[in-house]
Formats: structure tokens, C-alpha cells, sequence
């Protein structure tokens, strides 16, 4: 424990730098990240030999000096902050103006993770709907799973995806 006003808790929850979704148990004192553990019996535990999800790897991403910790936006060539109520008026603006000029159809939304069967997915389907526009992709449905797929199905090796218990 950390001596003073604010003592140490723990949180465990699990890490988002890939689909495996190791668990991690997270010390906090007050404000900052002191120590990350993996889960012990944790129904994935991949962190002991993951860089993303090492240790130093982690309290560096989480309390590097160059974090964005604002919202910034260019203007003229200069980054200013701004609100998160001007940061959406200027997306709404622009995603209006790119659906009168070329339709719904010219918005793609393409994620770097690959966030298949999740919460997230759900969300951003859902936008899309919204909008509009058919044209949803990730890495998953890429690249990821259907690997991950075939290596299970002709293998019949590996866990199911997301047959996690419900934390």
C-alpha cells in the first residue's frame, strides 16, 4: 500500500493492445499506475511474454510525457485545443458536407483493430447504419479471423473467440 492520504487499489480488467484481451491486474495510487500484473488464472494469460502487454511497456504508454491529453485541433498550420463540443460540431460538419457532395456511400469506416463480436463493433456498425454507408471493415474480417478460423478448424486447435466469462 502507498503510505499517505491516497492508498493503493487494484483493478483488474484486461489489456486492448490486441484482440487476445489478456487479463491484467492494475495498482493504483491515487492517480498513476504503479504496478501491472498479469490475472492469475485468468481464462487468457498471454502477458508474460507480450511486449504490448509488458509491465514497463504499459506504465510508459500510460504516463509518457508525449500523450495527447487534450483535444487538438490544426488551424493554419497551428495545433490548438479545443472542446470535445467543438471537436464533434467539426466531424458532424464535415461528415454532413462529404454526404450532400458524394453521398453515403464515399464514408468507409476501416479499423486497425480487429474488434469483431464486441461492444465497439456494435457502435461503429450502428454509425454506419446511421449514415448511411454499407462499407464497414477491420483487420478482423481481413485477415485476423479468418485465419484464426481456418488454424482452428483445420488444426482443431485454439480457444474459441471471445468465450470469455463475463467479468
Amino acid at each position: 500500500m502507498v503510505s499517505g492520504a491516497s492508498k493503493e487499489r487494484i483493478v483488474n480488467t484486461i489489456c486492448n493492445n490486441c484482440a487476445q484481451a489478456c487479463g491484467l491486474e492494475i495498482h493504483v495510487a491515487g492517480d498513476r499506475v504503479t504496478r501491472v500484473n498479469p490475472i492469475e488464472g485468468h481464462v487468457v494469460q498471454n502477458t508474460s511474454g507480450c511486449p504490448k502487454a509488458a509491465p514497463e511497456a504499459l506504465m510508459e504508454m500510460i504516463h509518457s510525457d508525449k500523450r495527447l491529453r487534450k483535444l487538438l485541433r490544426r488551424v493554419n498550420g497551428e495545433l490548438r485545443e479545443i472542446t470535445w463540443e467543438d471537436a464533434l460540431d467539426f466531424i458532424a460538419e464535415k461528415l454532413h458536407q462529404l454526404k450532400e457532395k458524394n453521398g453515403a456511400r464515399a464514408l468507409t469506416y476501416q479499423t486497425g483493430n480487429a474488434f469483431l463480436a464486441t461492444e465497439s463493433e456494435k457502435v461503429a456498425r450502428g454509425f454506419c447504419d446511421l449514415y448511411g454507408t454499407p462499407n464497414f471493415s477491420s483487420v478482423g474480417s481481413l485477415c485476423f479471423y479468418t485465419r484464426r478460423f481456418a488454424h482452428t478448424v483445420t488444426l482443431n486447435h485454439g480457444a474459441p473467440i471471445y468465450a470469455f466469462p463475463n467479468w
